[in-house]
């Protein structure tokens, strides 16, 4: 850490805080034919499912996002949890397309060998998804509660269009570029410099692991799967590695903690009201926002 070069890490702080109000953008033009939402809205929602989720695992944020998009947009909470839904895979689309590309890019480099055993799970998987989707097409006129679901699915389809989702994919592309540079600018900070493409796959297939839900605010585990990945598949010293990914976890945490604290208070929400949305606390009234 004492030979650090503060400039880069300066630079790829902006840039992380950038990437939200982008995110915050594509999430306000997902909701455009339901309701015009403020961008200052979005941005706070952003900022207090990041928080929630923080304390809490399994990205529960988003349900209490969910909750308060729908009362100021006034949808039904099924209609806004569809758009939140959407934007979420928007969000990691990207991180799966890249990452199923590394994986065939340091598998021909001969850093990644893939067992059989592997391969059948990956089998087993897609032949469980393809039943399920047949059997919910079969049980669809039988069952009232399957058929509201893909009527449900079919009024999500009519509130989007073809401009909607190219804005919101072109969004998506410069939050992944955003998101990519501030990581190089980070490496670049403690003296490592990596070929870009391999950097990208191989950050990808890192981001794939960060899907898992683990610890509260990933504390430990973010780093773990980065030093047992990165040094790896990059070639690159483990020590500075680890410090790299300190480093870039701290700042996103404290800016997560920061920005949360403040959407609660544009939003004026409290912890209280956060567990009562997440069904922790049924007793309570939730104000109208």
């Amino acid at each position: 850490m004492t030979q650090v070069r503060w400039p880069f890490v300066l630079l790829a702080a902006v840039l992380t805080l950038i990437s939200p109000f982008l995110a915050a953008l594509r999430l306000k033009i997902l909701f455009s034919r339901v309701y015009s939402l403020p961008l200052k809205f979005t941005w706070a929602v952003g900022y207090i499912a990041a928080l929630v989720s923080l304390a809490l695992p399994f990205y529960v944020g988003g349900f209490g996002s969910a909750y308060i998009l729908s009362k100021k947009a006034r949808v039904s909470y099924s209609k806004s949890f569809a758009i939140l839904f959407v934007d979420f895979l928007f969000g990691v689309f990207l991180t799966i397309i890249l990452g199923t590309i590394g994986i065939y890019y340091f598998y021909q480099k001969r850093l990644l060998t893939p067992r059989l055993e592997d391969w059948r799970w990956i089998v087993v998987f897609c032949f469980t998804l393809i039943v399920a989707i047949f059997a919910l097409l079969i049980l669809k006129s039988k069952h009232k509660k399957i058929e509201n679901l893909f009527l449900k699915l079919k009024d999500f389809s009519s509130i989007v269009s073809s401009i909607i989702i190219i804005k919101a994919f072109l969004l998506t592309v410069l939050v992944a570029v955003l998101g990519f540079g501030a990581s190089y600018l980070y490496f670049i900070a403690f003296g490592l410099k990596p070929p870009i493409t391999d950097f990208i796959l191989a950050s990808s297939l890192f981001g794939l692991l960060g899907l898992i839900p683990g610890a509260p605010g990933k504390i430990g585990q973010y780093e773990t799967f980065g030093v047992i990945t990165l040094p790896f598949l990059l070639g690159l010293d483990k020590n500075r590695v680890f410090v790299t990914l300190l480093i870039n976890h701290t700042f996103s945490v404290t800016a997560i903690v920061i920005f949360g604290l403040i959407s609660l208070h544009l939003l004026n929400l409290n912890f209280s009201k956060i567990e009562t949305l997440l069904g922790l606390k049924r007793n309570r009234q939730i104000s109208k926002y």
